[in-house]
């Protein structure tokens, strides 16, 4: 993970605070996410479509949604509400529909709790990290690994909020060859009745959708 500064600067790599073992626990849940991030980044691309979007293009009707600056979507089931004050351990957060709120620490995930739409304040600690999946939507993560080409793809890990079914489009290829708009690499998950059917035979998937659960 890249650090940007300038000679002079303070130092501010991970490695120079206090508490390293918590930013090796950060580092790890991006290289879970990547699964998901891969995919909707490649279907945004393939599409002609945003990978990082204001609240406003999804919620264009939602007077409250349209003036919120301090949240994104991220791809088509995420919300993310970053802390930008210093020293915060929360924020007020605005839904804009009903969400599952999923807590990280320690490089666990925990579908932590069910949120209505509106305004709630959430409690955030220095070492974790909080977001916000869609109702009916599902993230496929994996295990962490050094580097992106010691994931192991065959077995993923699905979380989510399912309340009825979900029908997600998984975008996949090598990381080698260049066929990045094969209609191979497309796969679908659908999940129904707490179980997982998809058309690739190997890939093993394994659901999570159960309050304060770790994965």
């Amino acid at each position: 993970m890249r650090n940007h500064s300038a000679l002079g600067t303070r130092e501010q790599e991970c490695y120079q605070f206090e508490k390293v073992e918590d930013f090796k626990h950060i580092i790890e849940i991006r290289y879970r996410l990547i699964p998901y991030l891969y995919s909707e980044y490649m279907k945004a691309t393939l599409n002609n479509e945003m990978y990082f979007r204001p609240l406003a293009f999804d919620y264009e009707t939602d007077p409250i949604a349209i003036r919120i600056e301090d949240q994104l979507m991220l791809g088509d089931a995420l919300m993310i509400t970053p802390i930008y004050e210093q020293n915060a351990v929360g924020r007020y957060v605005y839904l804009p529909e009903e969400m599952m709120k999923v807590k990280v620490k320690n490089g666990k995930f925990i579908l932590d709790e069910k949120l209505e739409k509106g305004h709630h304040y959430i409690d955030i600690e220095l070492n974790k990290i909080v977001f916000f999946i869609k109702k009916n939507h599902i993230i496929p993560i994996c295990e962490p690994a050094l580097s992106t080409d010691k994931i192991n793809f065959n077995n993923i890990d699905l979380i989510g909020y399912v309340e009825d079914k979900v029908l997600y489009k998984f975008y996949l290829d090598d990381g080698i060859t260049k066929d990045y708009d094969s209609e191979d690499n497309m796969l679908t998950i659908k999940v129904e009745n707490n179980e997982v059917h998809s058309d690739s035979s190997s890939i093993s998937f394994r659901l999570n959708t159960q309050l304060s659960n770790e994965i």
